[in-house]
């Protein structure tokens, strides 16, 4: 079965003033995707990571971009990447994720577009000290770091000037929130070790707060209930996520639900020997409930977006169905008419799926040459 998944367009520069080199520098300049790993699009949307983009000039009128993206766990960066599930600023999340959490500080902040003195109306020492990282509820998601020396009894000082609107606010500081009890679950009951089709084991890459790492360990899953992680023994807890990938797979090639590692209040009991069926599902109820909070999480594959509708879930997408979400993106596929009667409509021929995903885009960017969606191809 494939794991990635090739894009490609030709811009055809005849008659025009561009020659085929020009073409391709503007091309490549097209920018499709934020970076390779965590793009809000491929890798949110999609599941998919950015395996190469080559531009090429086959000959001297024509420019052409490729882009191979990741399907799965097999190619690096391994798709579908990881993200926190409570982004600490307002870009797009990315990884490595210092695990924290906001405390209020106490009394309101006077703030002033573009000045970084801040007066307050209560005295914020001890609470904050020089390189502390604070964010203003008037601005959530971006953080200022404290100044050196910077904190009296009335006012604090930023290292950057404050870019939100002007005005009163509460204000939170970040502290670090380490883990002890971490567990795996999964949205699917296929993704697991069980003969299951989906993602069997899971590996999570991370530092503790002692400064010590990078860490990995493997987790079998248990589906939907939640599979607790035993920490690396040179390791106190986990207070930097760096990554989190799928280990191993069953028939499917690739998780099917979404994958969260969640911080647990208490040990998961062990399951009995030969549990009844019944009180199997009050176990998983059980462990689902020790969830005290969600850290961060892998989307459901590229492969199960392209099973979406089909009877029977999970089976192995074929290629037509791993061509079509991306092809169906900008424009549906070129196909022929349906034949007139007594034609046999197995006569039709196959539909073509083109590469429409950022077609427009680049369509814009080069205004004036002729931009051609090539065929997907799998590899």
């Amino acid at each position: 079965m494939a794991n990635q998944i090739a894009l490609s367009w030709d811009v055809d520069v005849a008659g025009t003033t561009l020659g085929s080199a020009g073409a391709a520098a503007r091309l490549q300049a097209v920018q499709l995707y934020q970076d390779d790993v965590t793009d809000p699009v491929l890798g949110q949307l999609f599941g998919l990571t950015v395996d190469s983009d080559v531009t090429s000039e086959p000959d001297a009128t024509t420019a052409r971009r490729v882009l191979t993206l990741n399907m799965n766990h097999t190619n690096t960066p391994t798709a579908p990447p990881p993200f926190p599930c409570h982004p600490r600023t307002s870009t797009p999340p990315e990884l490595p994720y210092p695990l924290t959490e906001n405390v209020e500080l106490a009394g309101t902040f006077f703030l002033t577009n573009g000045l970084t003195a801040v007066p307050t109306s209560s005295a914020q020492v001890p609470a904050l000290k020089a390189g502390d990282s604070i964010q203003f509820l008037s601005q959530e998601g971006v953080f200022y770091e404290v100044a050196i020396a910077s904190v009296t009894p009335t006012s604090i000082t930023l290292t950057a000037p404050f870019t939100g609107t002007t005005g009163s606010s509460r204000a939170f500081k970040q502290v670090a929130a380490p883990v002890t009890l971490a567990a795996f679950f999964s949205s699917s009951p296929s993704d697991t070790n069980f003969f299951g089709a989906g993602a069997t084991a899971v590996t999570l890459t991370y530092n503790d707060s002692a400064d010590n790492g990078p860490f990995s360990v493997t987790v079998n899953m248990n589906g939907i209930k939640p599979a607790q992680i035993t920490l690396d023994p040179s390791s106190i807890d986990i207070s930097e996520i760096i990554n989190i990938a799928v280990a191993s797979t069953g028939a499917f090639g690739n998780n099917i639900g979404q994958i969260t590692l969640v911080e647990l209040s208490d040990d998961i009991p062990p399951l009995p020997a030969d549990p009844s069926t019944e009180r199997l599902v009050e176990l998983i109820d059980e462990a689902q409930l020790l969830i005290a909070s969600h850290l961060a999480y892998i989307p459901p594959s590229y492969f199960a977006l392209a099973q979406q509708g089909a009877i029977f879930v999970p089976t192995t997408p074929t290629n037509a169905q791993l061509a079509t979400p991306l092809a169906q993106f900008v424009a549906p596929e070129t196909a022929a008419p349906p034949p007139s009667p007594p034609l046999d409509p197995a006569t039709v021929p196959a539909p073509t799926f083109l590469s429409d995903l950022f077609t427009q885009t680049i369509k814009i960017a080069l205004a004036g040459a002729r931009v051609t969606p090539r065929t997907i191809s799998l590899v």
